[in-house]
């Protein structure tokens, strides 16, 4: 996250991963996240197409952005929707590609397809991981469920950049910091 702040903010040659997932990302011993698996990496500033590079891989699926594989430019918003992708398992437990009433889903599909109902918060709180603390969440889930649909927009254009994800993120963060110091206040032993 380091790296995409800093390049963002100086206007540097921003690479694509192209392959970011949960098996890409590590974890030190300060648990601060690590991305690993360079390999499918491209300098943005190059105009590659996404066709030219579907012939040497294959992005893993659950994680690919709608316009990967068509003959358009791959730019940051690939990696955009993946990120997005990435962030949707750590909310609800499930893998990208999940299993649910005995056929695959994709968890992209199903957080938008949630967003959509008529009652957007219930419908959030069956795909919710159960383990996550839900005592004051529910609105902050609801802001992650936001942004995840934002980043998940089959226009590349329409999706927000990195730094405007990292700026939500942190705004989302202190909201929810401030309410449990708040909460805390009225706790006693």
């Amino acid at each position: 996250m380091d790296y995409i702040i800093f390049t963002t903010s100086l206007n540097l040659p921003i690479f694509t991963w192209m392959d970011v997932k949960s098996s890409n990302i590590l974890l030190n011993s300060d648990l601060r996240a690590k991305i690993a698996n360079f390999g499918l990496a491209r300098a943005a500033m190059r105009e590659t197409s996404s066709a030219e590079i579907a012939r040497d891989v294959v992005v893993t699926r659950g994680y690919m952005a709608p316009e990967y594989g068509k003959a358009g430019p791959v730019t940051p918003k690939v990696d955009v929707y993946a990120y997005e992708v990435l962030m949707l398992e750590l909310i609800t437990g499930k893998d990208a590609n999940f299993i649910q009433d005995g056929m695959e889903e994709q968890l992209s599909a199903a957080i938008v397809s949630t967003m959509e109902a008529k009652n957007p918060e219930a419908e959030l709180n069956l795909l919710v991981d159960p383990t996550l603390d839900g005592n004051n969440g529910t609105d902050f889930l609801l802001r992650m469920a936001k942004l995840s649909v934002a980043c998940l927009t089959q226009e590349p254009a329409r999706r927000p950049t990195l730094w405007e994800i990292v700026s939500t993120l942190l705004k989302i963060q202190a909201d929810l910091e401030r309410t449990e110091s708040f909460y805390a206040g009225f706790i006693t032993f």
